[in-house]
C-alpha cells in the first residue's frame, strides 16, 4: 500500500502505525503546520514496511518533525536538503531542534542545512493608469523559505525623493494580500499624490527578519 498525497498546506501530515504502508508521495507539498502552532506536523513513525518517502517539494516543518521505528526506512537520501524545521510567530524566525530521527533503517538526514534556505525577492512592476493624482502598480513577490509574510506587511512604499522607506510620510500603501503566506503577483495602489510631480517606489515586504524592498522605478503624474 502507498499515500498518495497531492496537496497538503498549513495542516499536520501523521502517519503512525501503518503495517501496510511501503510508500509516501506527496510531489506538491511545500509545508506542514501553521506559523506559531505548538505540534509536530510531520509524523512519520512506527511505519514497519515504509521503504519510500517522496517529499521533493517540502521546504517547511513548523514546530516539530518525527521519524521514527520505520524499520526498512533509509532517511539519508529520501528528505530534502533544502527543508527545516523552525518556530516562527511572526517575530521569530529561527529554526528550532524539534527534530527526532531515530530507529529507523538509517537515521542520518540533510535538512537544517540553513544555507541552503531561499531568498525573499521581491519585483516592482511599471506603473499603469496614471492620473494627476493615482495610478497602480503590480508587485512579485516570491518568499524564501525562510520568510512569513502577514497580509498587512506586504505593499508599495513610495516618495518624491528616492529610495522610499516604511518610515516616509507618502510611502505607505495599507492594500493587504489575500494569501499573506505564499508567492504573490498582486496590484497595488498609489494615492493622494500631487499633480506634475516625480515620485519614486518599490514593493516592499515586512517579515520576522527584516524589511525587504525591491527594485526602484519612478513616473510623473498627469497635470
Amino acid at each position: 500500500m502507498y499515500f498518495d498525497l497531492k496537496v497538503l498546506q498549513n495542516s499536520i501530515l501523521s502517519l503512525v502505525s501503518n503495517a501496510r504502508l511501503i510508500s509516501i508521495e506527496a510531489p506538491q507539498l511545500f509545508e506542514t503546520g501553521e506559523s506559531g502552532q505548538v505540534a509536530t506536523s510531520f509524523n512519520v513513525y512506527n511505519n514497519s514496511i515504509l521503504e519510500t518517502v517522496s517529499i521533493p517539494s517540502l521546504r517547511k516543518v513548523y514546530d516539530g518533525i518525527q521519524i521514527g521505528g520505520n524499520n526498512l526506512l533509509d532517511t539519508s537520501s529520501q528528505f530534502p536538503c533544502e527543508m527545516y524545521v523552525f518556530f516562527n510567530d511572526s517575530f521569530d524566525c529561527k529554526p528550532v531542534e524539534s527534530v527526532s530521527v531515530n530507529n529507523n533503517l538509517n537515521n542520518t538526514y540533510c535538512f537544517q542545512d540553513l544555507s541552503l534556505r531561499g531568498q525573499t525577492t521581491l519585483v516592482t512592476d511599471p506603473v499603469s493608469n496614471i492620473t494627476s493624482i493615482d495610478a497602480e502598480s503590480g508587485i512579485q513577490i516570491t518568499l524564501g523559505s525562510n520568510s512569513y509574510v502577514k497580509q498587512e506587511q506586504r505593499g508599495l512604499v513610495w516618495s518624491t525623493s528616492p529610495n522610499p522607506t516604511l518610515d516616509d510620510s507618502e510611502a505607505i500603501d495599507p492594500f493587504s494580500s489575500t494569501n499573506g503566506n505564499g508567492n504573490d503577483d498582486e496590484v497595488c495602489y498609489l494615492y493622494n499624490l500631487t499633480p506634475g510631480t516625480t515620485y519614486y517606489y518599490r514593493v516592499y515586504a515586512k517579515d520576522c527578519n527584516s524589511t525587504f524592498y525591491g527594485n526602484e522605478l519612478s513616473f510623473t503624474t498627469l497635470n
